[in-house]
Formats: structure tokens, C-alpha cells, sequence
């Protein structure tokens, strides 16, 4: 069980000798002090809810000037992005320009892209971070590219599209490639460039299954169908088969007829199996709704009446997003 401390505990510890107290106490700070207001880290502008905040962030800003372990720094970085705080965006500048541990300039600028993610479209330091975060898609190190494609991604949505794809084009490094698949995919949905970038990860056999399988995903969100065997081949995989039911629900109408019989027979033997969780039956019967409305609407209702909390949460979920596919189609 994951240790919690109070919010003043915190405070305390922030400056204790070992960094394990310090990191605890870096990790509980911003949930401790959110926690009194019923919410959940991270919030923009946190700080002004109550005086303590201002407290909470005057000692990070602190931490970060003092804190010898590279690590705990970004992570200081992230407790001020958890507070929403406008610290945030000089903290991030400072640990790249103090040219920190590469693992920390990743960190820092993922902090930057979830702070940036939480201010209002047209707030102008959201123009700025997007820029800064630009400017980073080109420094010498792979890891912190990929960091800065995945905070873009978050800061400007489809219009890094551009950008993010040069940067793909243009990326070396075998490993970074692969990690900007997750950049695109979270366009959501890719656009255009994006999907084609997608479709080069997909034909690429120096990238991994997952790799692949993350493509197949996101072109699926763009209603494309070049992924459709991946995704179909991950029906059979326990750990992939709940995301491939949710891709290809959105394009089962697209679906080639050897596909679609392929489908929607792995989709029956999923919602019928009693040795698989309810949460993913449900997913089958959601897929097979697309395939077969009759057919997927009756297992969602005998799940739904036979059903735990989380199988009643999931039909609930599975009714909500074949409306929206209704609507959409």
C-alpha cells in the first residue's frame, strides 16, 4: 500500500536527509493539499484555492533550487505541474537549460505538456509553452524528443500534426520512432499526415507487436482500416484484446467480409466465455453490437442482468459509445 502523508508532513519532509522521505513527500504534496477540496491532481491554478498553497508551491520552488538528486528534481517539476501552477513552465526552462540528466528533461517536459494541457485554449502561455516545446522536438538527445512529441501532442492537439510528422520523418533513432507512434495516436484522431505516418509504423517490421498494434489503434480512430488484422490477431491476446474490441467496433461497418466473419466469431466466443472477466465480455458484446446489432444487443442485456458493479459500469460505457458510433456513422 502506497504510504500517504498529511499535507504538513509534507511540508516537513520536503527537507528531510534521506531522498526517499523527500520523493514520499514530493508525491503526497500536491494530492494532500487537493485532497481537502475533493479533487484529484492535476488542477489549474491550484494555489489560489487556499493560502496553503501558496505555501506548496514556494517550497517546491525552493526544493528545485536546493534538491541534489537529479531525479527528485524533475519530480519536483511534476508536483508543480500537478498544482497547475504557472511555476511550472521556469521550472522546466531551468532544469533544460541546467542541462540535467536526460531522464529529467523527459520528465520535465511531460510536466510542462500536462500544466499546458490544463490552461484555456487561448491563454498566450499556451502559445508560448507550444513554441518552447516545439524548439525541443530538435535536441541532441532521442529520449527528450520523444518527450517533447508526446507534450506537444498534449499542448496543441491536431495542429502539432505538421511538426509532429517532420520530427517522425526526420527521427534517427530507431527506438524514438517507434515511441512517436503514441504522440499520433493521441491526436485522437490522427489527421491525415498523422495516419500515413501510422501506416509507415504498421509496415515496419524493425517496430515491435505493441508498436503496431498502438498504430492499428490510432488509425482506427480515423475510421482507416489498414490496422484491421493487427487488430484482429489482438483478439486473441488477453492483454490486447480490450483495446482491439474498442478499435475495431469503430470500423466494423469497414470490415472486408473474411474480417468481418474473422470478428465477429472471436467476438462471440469472448462474450459467451464464463472464464473471461465481465468488463471484457462486455467489451466482445460491444464489438459484436457493431457486427450484429441484434445479436450484440441481447449479450449486452443478459450482461447487464447477470452482472457485477464493473460489468454494469462497463454495459453502461458500451451503450454510451454505440450512440455515439450511431451518430457519427
Amino acid at each position: 500500500m502506497q504510504q500517504r502523508l498529511t499535507f504538513e508532513a509534507a511540508l516537513r519532509d520536503l527537507s528531510a536527509e534521506r531522498a526517499e522521505a523527500r520523493a514520499l513527500a514530493l508525491h503526497c504534496l500536491p494530492i494532500a493539499y487537493l485532497e481537502r477540496f475533493d479533487l484529484t491532481p492535476p488542477v489549474a491554478h491550484a494555489a489560489r484555492l487556499h493560502p496553503d498553497g501558496a505555501r506548496a508551491v514556494a517550497a517546491l520552488e525552493e526544493r528545485l533550487s536546493s534538491e541534489p538528486d537529479p531525479m527528485l528534481r524533475g519530480l519536483v517539476v511534476w508536483a508543480l505541474a500537478m498544482l497547475g501552477d504557472p511555476a511550472t513552465e521556469e521550472a522546466v526552462r531551468r532544469t533544460l537549460e541546467a542541462g540535467d540528466e536526460h531522464y529529467v528533461e523527459e520528465n520535465a517536459l511531460l510536466a510542462l505538456g500536462i500544466y499546458a494541457e490544463l490552461l484555456d485554449r487561448d491563454d498566450p502561455a499556451r502559445a508560448r509553452i507550444a513554441d518552447f516545446v516545439r524548439e525541443q522536438l530538435s535536441h541532441d538527445h532521442p529520449w527528450v524528443r520523444v518527450s517533447a512529441a508526446g507534450a506537444l501532442a498534449r499542448v496543441s492537439g491536431r495542429d502539432a500534426e505538421g511538426a509532429l510528422v517532420r520530427a517522425f520523418e526526420e527521427e534517427t533513432d530507431p527506438q524514438a520512432r517507434a515511441l512517436f507512434v503514441d504522440a499520433f495516436v493521441s491526436l485522437d484522431p490522427p489527421g491525415p499526415a498523422a495516419c500515413e505516418a501510422l501506416v509507415a509504423a504498421l509496415n515496419d517490421p524493425s517496430f515491435d507487436r505493441g508498436t503496431r498494434l498502438s498504430a492499428a489503434v490510432g488509425l482506427a480512430a480515423a475510421r482507416r482500416t489498414e490496422g484491421a488484422r493487427v487488430l484482429a490477431d489482438a483478439l486473441r491476446r488477453a492483454d490486447d484484446r480490450d483495446e482491439a474490441c474498442e478499435a475495431l467496433a469503430v470500423i466494423a461497418p469497414q470490415l472486408s467480409d473474411d474480417l468481418y466473419d474473422r470478428v465477429a466469431s472471436r467476438a462471440r466466443k469472448l462474450a459467451r466465455s464464463v472464464l473471461t472477466p465481465g468488463p471484457t465480455r462486455v467489451r466482445a458484446a460491444y464489438l459484436l453490437a457493431r457486427l450484429d446489432p441484434d445479436e450484440g444487443l441481447a449479450w449486452l442485456e443478459r450482461l447487464e442482468r447477470r452482472g457485477g458493479p464493473a460489468t454494469l459500469e462497463a454495459v453502461a460505457d458500451a451503450r454510451t459509445a454505440l450512440d455515439r458510433l450511431e451518430s457519427e456513422d
